[in-house]
């Protein structure tokens, strides 16, 4: 158990050091977005290094393959990432909106298959996924550049977000489990 005034200390020194951090990313999204975009392709870059050096580490492997073909993909894109964040941060952007596209769709049939079931929850289900296609074509539409600063607005929501709810959670807390 954590109890006491150092953990109090350190909860809000974290929170409000996340909403600094929040609100400083909300001024810049667009650089933002690219510091995201990028820091993901070192990420990429080096788990796709280190599946390569596990593919041919390992000795006898059944799956040397496909663990070669994940870790070139893996050190592709992340070498994409790196050449050209823009582009990058706009591939990401689309990526999420094909996922709301599908998501909408299956949404919307979920809704229609349960419409004659007990009670109204199937209109929600129905909206929700309207709601995700209105937002995939939003994100579809968007130029690069607003990708980049569509990225940068939900890593700072992120962290105003994440700020907030430490500061929250440590004035109502006297004990950590």
């Amino acid at each position: 158990m954590l109890t006491g005034n150092g953990l109090t200390v350190w909860l809000k020194v974290e929170g409000v050091a996340l909403l600094v951090l929040g609100f400083l990313a909300l001024v810049v999204p667009a650089f933002t977005g690219l510091a995201a975009t990028l820091v993901f392709g070192w990420l990429l870059l080096f788990a796709g290094g280190v599946g390569l050096a596990s593919s041919f580490g390992a000795g006898a492997h059944a799956h040397r393959g496909l663990s070669l073909a994940s870790a070139i993909i893996a050190l592709a894109c992340g070498l994409l990432l790196l050449i050209d964040p823009m582009a990058g941060a706009a591939g990401l952007t689309l990526l999420l909106a094909v996922y709301l596209l599908l998501d909408g769709v299956t949404s919307i049939g979920l809704g229609y298959q349960h419409r004659h079931g007990p009670g109204s929850g199937w209109v929600w289900l129905g909206l929700a996924g309207v709601l995700d296609l209105v937002l995939a074509f939003v994100l579809a539409a968007l130029t690069p550049h607003a990708s980049a600063g569509l990225l940068g607005i939900i890593v700072a929501a992120d962290l105003v977000f994440a700020g907030l709810a430490l500061l929250l959670f440590n004035r109502g807390a006297g004990v950590l489990a």
